[in-house]
């Protein structure tokens, strides 16, 4: 119930003078938490109008993640009460942002007045190093799967084998299908190369053999 000065002057002896107290941590955070909590909505209202209680929360975990380091840290600070002030509330500040925008799957997040005015499709983030683990797992899979007959496993595996290098090639096309158009809007997109895949399976064979 104290106010911001008085917190601030209690956590300050604790950081200065009591830090190997056993419970100076406790009574540093309880004086600086609230103080986060604060500015962790202020900020959040500045950047985004109108936030979501879940862009609140993540500002305020950020906040409280930085007055947890900076307690352990326990930087030598210049004497005076307003040095130790300035670098408490600057650690909050840039622990609401820092923590915020850090995580990828925030960047580019923004509020709008109304739904309508956002673009059809978004981009979707893309973990490429999950896909890659599910992509083999699937695979691994399929090409094992005990109800496939054996030419099917035997050309799958084969699939496996020979790899995205070996296997793809490229195919034109046009997006409207217009031959007129052909040359003007050609693009490329891999598919199965099949002559790849048949001149890889003999080979295979004769290995087992």
């Amino acid at each position: 119930m104290a106010k911001k000065a008085v917190r601030i002057q209690v956590a300050e002896v604790a950081y200065r003078h009591d830090h190997d107290h056993p419970s100076a941590m406790d009574v540093f955070l309880a004086c600086t938490l609230p103080l986060a909590e604060k500015a962790a909505r202020r900020r959040a209202y500045k950047f985004f109008k109108c936030p979501s209680d879940w862009q609140i929360e993540l500002m305020y975990d950020g906040a409280v993640t930085a007055m947890i380091t900076m307690f352990q840290s326990n930087y030598a600070i210049r004497p005076g009460t307003n040095a130790f002030r300035r670098y408490l509330l600057r650690s909050i500040a840039m622990g609401t942002v820092r923590s915020y925008f850090m995580r990828q799957q925030n960047d580019g997040i923004r509020t709008v007045a109304s739904l309508t005015t956002l673009p059809t499709r978004n981009r979707p983030f893309r973990n490429k190093v999950e896909q890659e683990a599910i992509t083999r797992e699937l695979l691994d899979e399929v090409t094992n799967f005990p109800h496939l007959r054996d030419p099917l496993r035997a050309t799958l595996q084969c699939i496996a084998a020979l790899g995205p290098h070996g296997l793809l090639k490229d195919h034109a096309f046009t997006m409207s299908g217009d031959p007129d158009k052909w040359e003007r809007q050609r693009r490329s997109r891999p598919i199965l190369d099949p002559d790849a895949i048949a001149a890889a399976k003999p080979r295979r064979s004769a290995l087992r053999r």
